[in-house]
């Protein structure tokens, strides 16, 4: 258990890998007394711009320097590349630190992580939903970076089921400290979360977009592309991540399969309606996607969804609070 005295000094934080999120979440802590924040990213030009943008005290030039001296790595590289990058510092990952993985994964990515690190029980996942202002911004580079990034949105934390209580902690003391609700979850459950909210979506982009794009009246049908062709192909420029998207969905290959195989008989249906020449049908169906999506936008525009507590009893003293001091409400 972590005890206040050894935040009276300051906390290392190294992001690996500055995008949008890992700044974000740097600028949030930029206030932050007791924190030192340290940047390392592959490309140079990233940890430039976030130092520009005041959202590092620090750049390094190499992972295990950083390594040996954080007490928080928060890890924003691709996900396929999550286990060589550990099992690259493994030696030097300084006793007690604590690694949270800002990218969409699930079980199978914990259990290849786990065995790379010399303490897995300090691991968590800190999957967080954008503020929805945001949601409609396809740049994902530092310089899109936002303080408010996560305000009016949530963040799914999930750790093994031996996590340490305080890797959890920290995860949710995060997310407060964005201005987002946090949720617990399990990497299994977290898996399924994000099959469907995030890795189901890019592939039905993909192969609409290869799809039209490879047909032979494409030469004369992109003159007439416009809207529809280009919101449903957005995603594939509006990935967090861009790197290796495709490890992180075969690794969740289980729930992918299960979602594609119900595709498949959706589409069934809609061939079915289509041969029976039943127009009404196939209104119907269009009709009520229109409304789903038109009940989940306001819903997650209010966050209606979440439960108000009515009654809140006094908090112990969170792990931002020892970090930064306690803020006004």
């Amino acid at each position: 258990m972590i005890h206040k005295e050894e935040y009276t000094m300051s906390t290392n934080m190294l992001f690996l890998g500055m995008n949008r999120l890992s700044t974000s979440l740097a600028l949030v802590m930029k206030n932050g007394n007791n924190v030192h924040r340290i940047g390392f990213d592959p490309d140079v030009s990233n940890t430039r711009a976030a130092l520009e943008a005041g959202a590092l005290d620090q750049i390094i030039e190499t992972l295990s320097e950083g390594a040996k001296t954080a007490n928080v790595i928060l890890y924003a590289l691709p996900a396929g590349k999550m286990v060589e990058v550990f099992d690259s510092i493994r030696q030097d990952l300084k006793p007690g630190c604590y690694i949270v993985d800002l990218n969409p994964i699930g079980q199978d990515t914990f259990n290849q992580v786990s065995r790379v690190l010399p303490d897995p029980t300090r691991f968590i996942a800190w999957s967080a939903a954008l503020n929805p202002k945001y949601m409609a911004d396809v740049e994902f580079g530092p310089g899109s970076a936002q303080e408010d990034l996560f305000h009016n949105s949530h963040v799914y934390i999930a750790g093994d089921t031996d996590a340490h209580p305080e890797a959890l902690k920290l995860g949710s003391d995060l997310a407060a400290l964005a201005g987002a609700k946090p949720l617990n979850t399990e990497p299994e459950e977290l898996a399924g979360i994000l099959a469907l909210a995030v890795d189901l979506p890019l592939l039905i982009s993909a192969v609409t977009t290869r799809l039209v794009t490879s047909e032979p009246g494409w030469n004369e049908a992109r003159k007439l592309a416009g809207f529809n062709f280009n919101n449903i192909s957005a995603l594939l420029d509006s990935t967090e991540n861009q790197t290796m998207p495709e490890s992180r969905i075969h690794i969740n290959r289980k729930n992918i399969q299960r979602l594609l195989s119900l595709i498949i008989e959706h589409l069934s249906d809609i061939y079915t309606s289509l041969d029976e020449d039943n127009p009404k049908e196939l209104g119907q169906v269009i009709h009520n996607a229109a409304l789903a999506r038109q009940i989940w936008q306001k819903q997650r525009t209010s966050m209606s969804w979440l439960e108000q507590n009515q009654v809140r009893k006094e908090p112990l003293p969170t792990m931002g609070e020892r970090l930064f001091g306690k803020r006004p409400k």
